[in-house]
């Protein structure tokens, strides 16, 4: 079984549990079969814990424990990422003002996050700081950006574009440093096409719904 499959399978999954254990409840006739809302169910207290990771880091940056601060910088990329997963699983956003007000800024603080926290680990242990492992660390975070825009189910490209925000940049500051530079370039053109296939892929998606309806 890929990667792909998984991530479905389990959608499916957690849809008709969820759907089994709604079918059980004796709803208002003022609310809709989906009663949840987003922010209350979904992002819930793991936004405070969110929050005390962040506040954590600043005060562990500020007393310039780096690495020790890069720890907790990685708890919250997690943290986030959870949250985000979480809203992809459990609680599909309702409408518009969801995914635009909490679904997908919560997805590109994930995506700056993990460049966050590959950045603080860089600046905590210098030996980490070289040309050669630099590459890596940006090819690893190009086939992360990759796979949430193209082999994720739900398609989360506002993740990747946030990778992508991070590579133009990158590409700009780091011209002169060749493999950088031509890593962080193909980078880019790599997800701005996942990004791409993921809009016309949303298109079609929108033609036939509209096609089956009439």
């Amino acid at each position: 079984m890929n990667k792909v499959q998984f991530f479905t399978g389990l959608k499916i999954s957690v849809r008709k549990r969820r759907n089994a254990s709604d079918s059980s409840k004796i709803l208002k006739p003022s609310e809709t079969d989906e009663n949840y809302d987003i922010v209350v169910d979904g992002v819930s207290y793991y936004f405070i814990i969110v929050i005390i990771f962040a506040i954590a880091w600043c005060i562990l940056w500020l007393f310039k424990l780096y690495l020790i601060a890069a720890i907790i910088h990685l708890f919250l990329f997690v943290a986030i990422a959870y949250i985000c997963l979480t809203i992809d699983l459990y609680y599909e956003s309702k409408g518009f003002f969801d995914n635009l007000l909490i679904r997908k800024p919560f997805s590109m603080w994930a995506g700056f996050a993990l460049y966050t926290t590959i950045l603080s680990f860089w600046i905590a242990i210098p030996a980490l700081d070289t040309v050669f492992l630099s590459v890596i660390a940006l090819i690893i975070l190009i086939i992360v950006g990759l796979f949430v825009v193209d082999y994720y189910p739900f398609k989360d490209s506002s993740f990747s574009i946030a990778i992508l925000w991070v590579l133009i940049g990158i590409s700009c500051y780091q011209v002169k440093v060749i493999p950088v530079f031509t890593v962080t370039v193909l980078g880019s053109g790599l997800i701005t096409g996942g990004i791409l296939k993921s809009i016309f892929d949303w298109y079609d998606e929108q033609q036939n719904s509209l096609a089956m309806l009439n």
